[in-house]
């Protein structure tokens, strides 16, 4: 008994709209010689599938008619069906053919996929081109011919000529990466843009100077992804290959990528914290924005005491902390958050920050409490936008302004939401 096996994977699959004479499409189908082949028919076209009848509706061709001995569409292309659709709703036209590339594009993704928009409503025409525009690598063509009037091409005279669509979805996929960097998503911006210049390179399509604009962005917006996660080493590799050495961004990576990155990496904690905000990340701009009232504390312990938060000697704490944290017996203590503040306003060596802070340190510990109720902390509760906006104004006039003031320096600029020119200039 012979085993059944699969049929195999089309290597070409056709769509071609119906209207009209049947001729261009069997023009089309003699040229292409697809393995399978969609239909897009109306009702009142879809019947020429199976005969050479002309629907109804459609001017008689101005050349010869078909035989009655003539092969039908339906035998000239072999495996194939009929995605039938309504001949005056691009938008449904479009959803249709949209989703049936799809389909077969994820069922057969090694196979070369064709749409032929030549016959039809100007509906069909406009839909099926805008369904092959918005699916990737897929190859739009129509049935160029001689034309003895403005209503038909001469049957017997069609050839296909591709339309040249690489460039408008570009365009396309240039502006979907310019909305991703405006909402700060630079990982989406660059996954968009090298995936395009990869396509772009082996394709050969646009001049050479397009392609070097398009490889300077990708280049960019990978720098800023890298910057956004904190790889400020790897943002510097990157950006300074494109920008010039005295640009402002390459100046604040210089310092950020210094041993002693304090204050400018709080700022920069900061910005990216606004960052996750925008988005509607509220629960990791709250845990950024934590780490930041943390880490300043210990910068100033280290800065202002020569300790660590995380050793710090028992001896050194004021008398009623060492009794009220019992610690007797003890040499080294971890002082977290809220300790490290209050150990810090007790100093008699820390007159600008410690005393600042622990005077709102009650509003502060409110904040806490609602934070270590979150699902990132200790708790179940999503982080909400108010907890943000009360943690926001709790930060800018206690630590953010504290360091402008203390440390003669501006919070720098946010991060960029626009590609510049390729000098860098906005």
């Amino acid at each position: 008994m012979n085993t059944p096996t699969n049929p195999p994977s089309p290597k070409t699959i056709l769509f071609a709209s119906l209207g009209g004479s049947p001729q261009p499409v069997r023009t089309c189908l003699a040229t292409v010689k697809p393995d399978f082949t969609v239909f897009v028919a109306t009702a009142g076209s879809r019947g020429s599938v199976n005969t050479n009848e002309i629907p109804k509706s459609a001017a008689p061709s101005p050349s010869k008619p078909l035989s009655p001995n003539d092969p039908p569409l339906a035998v000239l292309a072999g495996d194939h069906e009929i995605l039938e659709v309504r001949a005056d709703e691009p938008d449904s036209i479009f959803s249709a053919v949209q989703a049936r590339l799809t389909s077969l594009k994820r069922l057969h993704p090694e196979a070369k996929i064709i749409v032929d928009y030549t016959g039809g409503t100007k509906s069909m025409s406009a839909g099926m081109v805008y369904a092959a525009m918005s699916v990737p690598d897929i190859e739009l063509q129509f049935m160029l011919g001689n034309r003895p009037d403005t209503t038909k091409i001469e049957d017997g005279t069609e050839k296909p000529q591709r339309m040249a669509t690489d460039l408008l979805v570009a365009e396309r996929l240039i502006a979907e990466a310019e909305t991703a960097m405006r909402s700060f998503d630079y990982q989406v911006a660059v996954e968009i843009l090298k995936r395009l210049l990869n396509t772009a390179e082996t394709r050969k399509f646009g001049d050479v100077a397009w392609r070097a604009r398009l490889r300077w962005r990708a280049h960019f917006a990978s720098g800023l992804h890298n910057w956004d996660i904190f790889d400020h080493t790897g943002a510097q590799k990157i950006l300074i290959s494109i920008l010039p050495e005295a640009h402002p961004l390459l100046k604040r990576l210089g310092r950020l990528c210094a041993d002693k990155k304090e204050p400018e990496i709080l700022f920069d904690l900061w910005l990216n914290a606004q960052r996750r905000a925008s988005r509607g990340r509220f629960d990791d701009a709250v845990a950024r924005a934590y780490r930041l009232v943390e880490w300043t504390a210990q910068w100033r312990i280290r800065e202002e005491l020569d300790e660590s938060t995380t050793t710090f000697p028992v001896e050194k704490l004021p008398s009623k902390y060492r009794k009220e944290w019992c610690l007797k017996d003890q040499e080294f203590i971890d002082l977290p958050l809220e300790r490290a503040w209050r150990v810090l306003g007790g100093s008699k060596k820390d007159s600008h920050y410690g005393p600042a802070v622990k005077a709102h340190i009650e509003a502060m510990r409110e904040i806490l409490k609602k934070r270590n109720k979150s699902i990132l902390a200790h708790g179940f509760d999503p982080v909400t936008q108010k907890l943000w906006e009360e943690t926001v104004g709790w930060i800018k006039p206690n630590i953010i302004r504290l360091i402008q003031k203390n440390e003669n320096i501006q919070l720098p600029e946010q991060l960029p939401v626009e590609f510049p020119d390729m000098n860098g200039q906005w």
